[in-house]
């Protein structure tokens, strides 16, 4: 396990998860743009978590395990918020930096990271979801 968390539905605590998962894959050789889209990735599903499992409840549990095999990252974060699915999104697959500051509120979050990551998969399981996100990395090299 390369780095593991449990924490309650609040934006403090997710920045915190953020944060600690920004220095371990960064400690782990990950390149720094490759970790900034992870965290941003990380960061917009936990805020979905956080906002539509929870409804901004402070006291639901959120876990969060990441695992890195060979050039393979993968993300898991459960929560025993109500079953969801997916949205289907559509649009551009690329997005450069003047729309990114433009974005309308509401699905682009999604979009985003079905964008930015390889595979993106939710699944429901003893009342919880489970959104496993995976994505193929590079390590920095000296």
């Amino acid at each position: 396990m390369l780095y593991s968390n449990k924490i309650k539905s609040r934006q403090p605590a997710v920045t915190c998860v953020v944060a600690g998962m920004e220095r371990t894959l960064l400690d782990n050789g990950i390149e720094e743009e490759l970790t900034s889209e992870i965290c941003l990735v990380v960061a917009e599903a936990l805020n979905n978590v956080v906002e539509h499992a929870y409804k901004y409840a402070e006291d639901g549990d959120i876990e969060i395990d990441v695992l890195l095999e060979k050039s393979m990252l993968t993300i898991e974060i459960n929560d025993f918020g109500p079953a969801f699915d997916l949205p289907a999104v559509s649009g551009p697959t690329e997005i450069n930096e003047q729309q990114l500051e433009n974005l309308p509120e509401g699905g682009f979050g999604w979009k985003l990271i079905l964008m930015l990551m390889d595979v993106v998969s939710l699944k429901r399981r003893d009342n919880r979801n489970y959104l496993t996100l995976r994505k193929k990395i590079v390590t920095a090299s000296c």
